[in-house]
């Protein structure tokens, strides 16, 4: 269990719901109704969403779920990312960013509504905007915080620079960043200032988005036909790597997804992990991986086996970036 603040607590294995709204294929509102109420069974106390996420589905679904269930979990939301009709040549649409104090103000209550809470536990910029200071930016979080409209204030993707002025403006509560053996970039400035800092750090994709075996077959509207990492070739290439991992799993009867979790999360211990699935039987699995003791040989031989420049094909087109 995580501090986020004196009144919010996380575990370290959270759900990102994402893929239940879109970008991973088709999904069904019931089914995914089912695994949230098998989360919060499982002690899974903080949902993972965004106002983008099915352009304002994924919300309402989880408003939905709070409306049926006994049980409430947190809820992590996000604004800044703004969604345009217009498609891109790889398929994902057309977006920009608005961190502007009105935008972030009028998409809360927005949120909120969809929701059907008064309250956001924890609310992120999605991304930073390139035409709005971030301190303005974090400003208009720190008055919806005083306001009551929000918990906990929290940033996606920024970089350290902009990290450490947010910080500089109101103390940072939780920072969400893309980290998983696949992509390590964080290690180097984000995490330690999130340790130094008393900052939660958010890992989104720590399976790589589903890179725990060599072969996966994906639907043509899941956004990964797209991305070179999932390529044949690249696939292939890194057969290794998934021989590892399941290698490794096998001395714990876990599969290798466990091991990227159990990995990932003895890498600092204010970190916590949202993966996403629309299966109960990965959830079960994902948070099983929280008794996963990995040895300190283990460790070290995934840290260099998954060293960035033995990893084969890209993590993104140029135009395409995370969600």
């Amino acid at each position: 269990m995580i501090n986020i603040t004196s009144d919010l607590k996380m575990n370290r294995i959270g759900l990102g719901c994402m893929g239940m709204s879109e970008f991973y294929g088709s999904s069904n509102d019931n089914d995914s109704l089912k695994v949230m109420a098998r989360a919060v069974e499982l002690g899974v106390n903080c949902f993972d969403t965004a106002d983008l996420y099915g352009d304002g589905h994924n919300e309402k679904l989880i408003g939905k779920f709070l409306k049926q269930s006994k049980i409430k979990p947190a809820v992590a939301t996000k604004c800044g990312i703004v969604r345009h009709k217009e498609i891109l040549p790889d398929g994902n649409f057309k977006r920009t960013y608005n961190g502007t104090t009105k935008y972030i103000t009028d998409s809360c209550e927005a949120s909120l509504k969809r929701l059907g809470i008064e309250c956001i536990d924890l609310f992120y910029l999605h991304r930073p905007d390139p035409n709005t200071p971030i301190e303005e930016s974090v400003e208009a979080l720190a008055k919806l915080k005083a306001q009551g409209k929000i918990k906990a204030i929290g940033l996606s993707e920024v970089s350290a620079d902009d990290l450490v002025r947010a910080q500089g403006v109101h103390p940072i509560d939780c920072l969400q960043s893309e980290y998983s053996l696949w992509s390590r970039e964080v290690e180097a400035s984000i995490l330690p200032f999130c340790q130094q800092n008393n900052i939660t750090f958010v890992a989104f994709s720590p399976l790589g988005r589903g890179l725990t075996k060599p072969s996966i077959k994906l639907e043509t509207t899941d956004f990964r036909t797209n991305i070179p990492r999932f390529s044949a070739h690249n696939m292939s290439a890194n057969r290794p790597l998934f021989s590892l991992i399941d290698t490794i799993g096998k001395q714990y009867g876990a599969s290798g997804a466990q091991v990227c979790l159990a990995w990932l999360l003895n890498q600092a211990p204010n970190l916590m992990a949202i993966p996403g699935t629309r299966h109960i039987k990965y959830l079960e699995q994902n948070v099983l991986a929280q008794n996963i003791s990995l040895t300190d040989e283990e460790l070290k031989c995934l840290d260099l086996a998954f060293a960035s420049e033995k990893i084969q094909g890209e993590k993104y087109l140029v135009s395409t970036s995370a969600a």
